[in-house]
């Protein structure tokens, strides 16, 4: 139970309560008592004083004659209070009545002293001796030696003093004549009155922090209940989320940090479902990237295994005595030397892919005219084409179309372009070349050729590595003009595309940018994102 919030925060806020509440009664009831104690002995102070101006006329008290008068108007006012005095025979004992007759006051053992209120204050006047001359309870010390009294004994001394005694309070004021002291005035009265007023604060006291306390607790329940319920329901979506549940909502609507928490968490939690997202779909790519990876190594092992095949089995039959055929050996070393280029032209060519896919191509940029350099690639193939029978004609402005390329790079592209045109028109087929400006500002290539076409399932991967279409294209090359076409016209910012129609030929086209930085250029790598994925 006291793992909880909510209880840790009731019992804290009754705890501070219960402190604030014993700290304020105590320092309450202490004020109440000190007030009412020093409100006592004034009133008995101004009682003294009282006393002494009816009886004692020619004695002055310790207090000055203003005060007195002061105090004096002030009990007047208050109470009303005045003193009676009368002359009575008091029976006494031989003894007392001696020892009174020798005192100063000796006039005042036949005085009786009444207030004219009803208070239960008890007067003693004594005299230099500490004998007492008169006293209001029934003459009870009369004639008796209270020197030693602690508060006598002091006020004897010239000094007023004031102290409390087994529940009663005493006020000792000394009377003086001719500079000396010549009596006291002592009041007594008992705190019955003012201890049964402190009790009864204590009660209320303690009655109202009881019922503070039960308020408070409830309050505090409430308040921890609206507090605790918002990082209860958290928790729960923390849960959630760590079962990979999305599906939950969030309910938290105040305005406070808890808000402000609730707000961040919720974001997080659709930040976390996005990059969950985004990371199934780079698993998914990267099983993709896996699985041609696999078939890339697989194809280049077999486009490398025929020709080196070939040349292996030449090698050995020329070993074998065929050598000396004069006629058998030059048609072996001019196979073997095919081979051997057609195997130079496989490593270029993924040379030239492997550098494209870790962007470090390096591109020779320089202001070139296209339509010169695809009239120059169409020469370069004059040869091809006439041995196969095929017209080339290229479709051209008059002017020059000057494009920043890499001459060499986009001479490849032409090459490998036309090279696919003519190897699969017919014979007495037109291959055409066209130059001229495209839609976004560059300059549009296209090379159309009237062979057989593409099938349309096998157009969206014939820039795939390795792959060829099917039909009377099968089986021809290795599967990488088109790739490596589409990483160099890529290289310079632009892109390639292809159309076909089966029956009627093929057409490829790209776009070279016509604008683009001089000199020197080597692309930089792009950011890479390295996530974990599973096994495919």
């Amino acid at each position: 139970m006291f793992r909880s919030l909510r209880t840790k925060l009731v019992l804290s806020h009754l705890l501070v309560i219960v402190v604030g509440m014993t700290l304020s009664g105590v320092l309450l009831l202490t004020f109440a008592e000190r007030y009412l104690l020093d409100a006592t002995a004034e009133s008995l102070m101004t009682q003294a004083y009282v006393v002494a101006r009816a009886l004692v006329p020619g004695a002055v008290p310790a207090a000055s004659a203003a005060n007195v008068s002061q105090a004096t108007n002030a009990m007047q006012q208050a109470t009303n209070l005045y003193v009676q005095q009368s002359t009575v025979h008091k029976s006494q004992s031989p003894e007392r009545a001696t020892a009174m007759q020798k005192s100063n006051l000796a006039h005042l053992s036949d005085v009786s002293v009444r207030l004219s209120s009803d208070l239960p204050t008890r007067i003693r006047v004594l005299d230099e001796r500490g004998l007492v001359l008169v006293d209001s309870q029934n003459g009870t010390d009369e004639g008796l030696n209270r020197a030693m009294e602690p508060g006598v004994a002091v006020a004897l001394t010239g000094e007023q003093t004031t102290c409390t005694h087994d529940g009663v309070m005493h006020v000792a004021v000394p009377l003086f004549h001719e500079d000396r002291v010549a009596g006291v005035v002592c009041v007594s009265q008992p705190l019955h009155d003012t201890l049964a007023v402190l009790d009864g604060l204590r009660w209320l006291l303690l009655l109202s922090t009881a019922v503070g306390v039960l308020a408070a607790g409830l309050v505090g329940l409430v308040l921890a209940r609206a507090m605790s319920n918002p990082l209860r329901e958290l928790a729960t979506a923390a849960a959630h989320l760590a079962r990979g549940e999305f599906d939950w909502s969030l309910h938290i609507r105040s305005r406070d940090e808890i808000g402000q928490l609730g707000d961040s968490f919720r974001r997080m939690g659709a930040q976390l479902q996005r990059t969950l997202d985004d990371l199934a779909q780079q698993n998914e790519r990267l099983c993709e990237l896996e699985d041609l990876k696999t078939r890339f190594v697989s194809d280049v092992s077999h486009e490398l295994r025929t020709p080196l095949t070939s040349i292996k089995g030449m090698v050995e039959t020329l070993r074998a005595g065929a050598v000396d055929d004069v006629q058998v050996r030059d048609r072996f070393l001019g196979t073997i030397e095919a081979e051997t280029d057609r195997l130079a032209a496989l490593v270029n060519d993924l040379l030239v892919l492997s550098r494209a896919d870790s962007h470090v191509l390096e591109l020779r940029l320089d202001a070139v005219d296209i339509t010169a350099l695809v009239r120059e690639s169409v020469e370069r193939l004059a040869p091809q084409a006439t041995s196969k029978g095929v017209r080339v004609e290229v479709v051209a402005s008059a002017g020059p179309a000057v494009a920043r390329v890499d001459p060499y790079r986009i001479q490849q592209v032409l090459v490998n372009l036309l090279d696919n045109a003519i190897k699969y028109s017919p014979a007495g087929g037109v291959v055409t070349v066209s130059v001229a400006p495209s839609p976004d500002g560059g300059l549009c290539v296209a090379v159309r050729d009237e062979g057989p076409g593409i099938p349309p399932e096998d157009q969206p991967h014939v820039f795939e590595r390795f792959y060829r279409a099917g039909g009377s294209r099968k089986g021809r090359g290795a599967g990488l003009g088109l790739s490596i076409a589409q990483a160099l016209v890529e290289a310079h910012g632009g892109h390639i595309s292809l159309e076909s129609v089966v029956g009627k030929g093929t057409t490829v086209s790209f776009v070279a940018p016509s604008t683009a930085s001089s000199g020197r250029c080597t692309l930089s790598n792009r950011p890479l994102t390295v996530t974990p994925w599973s096994r495919c």
